[in-house]
């Protein structure tokens, strides 16, 4: 393989898969992963969460069937929160869906035809209309949700795939807003680590409320698959974005990598290590505003717990992750955020290798240089990430604080404890925190804010309850972040009328 080839497969970023030393160093590039090398130990996964019961969090039972004949355990229908409701009206919505939805979707995810995009906007302000009386016939006939399926989406076109499944551009008939759906064939769900992968991610999204990382909407299911409903970041990419122009000057990165560290930041308050940054996870809203995703191998961490699992992505994995010895905290995801701006600036990587061995060899090593058009601020802030201490990198508190990120002109972060300093003040608060790395003080922070805050507003809420749901139905949705339909279309109609 090429340098150059060599640098743009790196650039692509495919994670690796665990237990990355017992593998032909040609299939590490593949992105298939096999169900005995799941990223997420279950074991670790049982100790953080019943041991402290803090993430119980009730994610939806899965009824992994294939056969229409199967019927759900009893289990199952009591421990639901909401049943199946036999309206008449239910058949005239099905009736008008299956000309646009092959076979209703019940069990395929299909690829819409032309005609199925061509959908004119009365014939879903019909089903809209069909939809809402039926949640309100709902709640006036059951006092419960309806349960949530296909037939208030209108799938447009496939936009991503992998091992597990595809992700689909869709759109939110009540609220015709554009979302992202993960369809997860259930056959690939049958074992407890795939379970506990997916669930993982879920129960972390569920749990964020951060302006920079991916919002989760709802979760659902039918008898063939598990779907998972995101906000759509209509920008695409970071690494397309910087493929395309080849690299991006430093006054633009700033913009973007300022984001992605207050994302980040966020995550590491609340103890959620992300372990997979790199360009690909990166997605751009309109406005250029940071969506951080793809939490599939990201994990709660606890004070002083020693972390075995090997994974990440081949040129932004931490060094201490390839020696085996067991890594720590969040420092893992401060190395991979240097690779991320080294990347975003330069449009390479800043370890290379004419195969696997060579580039590991030069990440533990520490061995890389940097193009002399770079500021030496730039420089200095890539060089604080890329330390091979772990505990002496830069503190993700610090980093906004850096001299690369002044005179820029920002609105600022809420979450943010303090404005910004003088030059001389972040010197001077870059180098006691990076002492205290030295001195092997934990990165997490005892933090006693919520993750999930949440200010409703009246107006919105008039809205959803519009589409037939009630208003105390709709608030407590909100405020718990629920995952619900009702909260889907609070966030969907939120983020129409917010101005970027």
């Amino acid at each position: 393989m090429s340098t150059a080839n060599a640098v743009d497969f790196m650039l692509n970023g495919v994670q690796l898969p665990v237990n990355l030393q017992k593998l032909r160093s040609d299939k590490l590039f593949t992105p298939e992963l096999s169900k005995k090398n799941s990223l997420n130990n279950s074991a670790v996964i049982d100790e953080d969460t019943e041991a402290t019961g803090q993430h119980n969090y009730k994610i939806p039972v899965i009824q992994v069937t294939t056969n229409d004949e199967d019927q759900p355990p009893s289990s199952y229908r009591t421990k639901s929160t909401a049943r199946v409701f036999e309206h008449p009206e239910i058949e005239k919505i099905k009736l008008a869906f299956a000309a646009k939805q092959i076979d209703n979707s019940i069990m395929q995810t299909p690829e819409p035809s032309a005609r199925d995009m061509q959908t004119t906007t009365f014939d879903e302000e019909d089903m809209k209309k069909r939809l809402s009386e039926l949640i309100k016939e709902h709640f006036r006939s059951q006092k419960m949700v309806p349960l949530t399926s296909l037939d208030y989406y209108r799938l447009v076109k496939m936009i991503g795939k992998g091992a597990f499944g595809k992700v689909y551009l869709g759109i939110h008939i009540l609220t015709g807003q554009q979302v992202a759906i993960k369809s997860i064939d259930k056959q690939y769900m049958k074992d407890e680590h795939s379970k506990r992968k997916v669930f993982q991610e879920v129960l972390i999204l569920k749990k964020c409320n951060h302006k920079n990382v991916i919002k989760l909407l709802e979760v659902f299911e039918n008898k063939k698959y598990l779907f998972i409903v995101q906000e759509y970041a209509s920008e695409g990419d970071l690494l397309t974005y910087v493929k395309e122009r080849g690299k991006l000057p430093e006054n633009e990165a700033k913009e973007l990598i300022l984001q992605i560290v207050q994302g980040v930041r966020y995550c590491h308050r609340h103890n959620i290590l992300h372990r997979d940054i790199k360009l690909d996870n990166i997605l751009l809203d309109k406005g250029m505003v940071v969506k951080i995703c793809d939490f599939g191998v990201s994990r709660f961490v606890k004070s002083g717990q020693v972390i075995n699992e090997q994974c990440g992505t081949p040129a932004y994995i931490a060094p201490e992750i390839l020696l085996d010895k067991g890594y720590e905290g969040c420092y893992a995801d401060l190395w991979s955020l240097g690779v991320l701006i080294y990347a975003t600036i330069t449009g390479t990587v800043p370890f290379t290798g004419n195969d696997l061995d060579e580039l590991h060899s030069s990440i533990i090593a520490g061995e890389y240089t940097f193009p002399k058009y770079l500021s030496e601020e730039a420089k200095d802030l890539i060089s604080r990430f890329l330390k091979l201490n772990p505990y002496s990198r830069i503190d993700i508190e610090a980093v906004e604080n850096h001299l690369w990120f002044n005179n820029m002109k920002r609105a600022g972060d809420p979450l943010s404890p303090r404005g910004l300093h003088s030059a001389t003040n972040t010197s001077k608060a870059i180098m006691a925190l990076d002492k205290r790395r030295l001195s092997r003080e934990n990165p997490l922070k005892k933090n006693s804010e919520s993750l999930i805050s949440f200010k409703v507003d009246p107006a919105i809420v008039k809205k959803v309850e519009a589409l037939g749901f009630p208003k105390d139905h709709i608030i407590q949705s909100v405020e718990t972040n629920a995952c619900s339909h009702a909260s889907a279309c609070y966030f969907l109609f939120q983020k129409a009328e917010r101005k970027y």
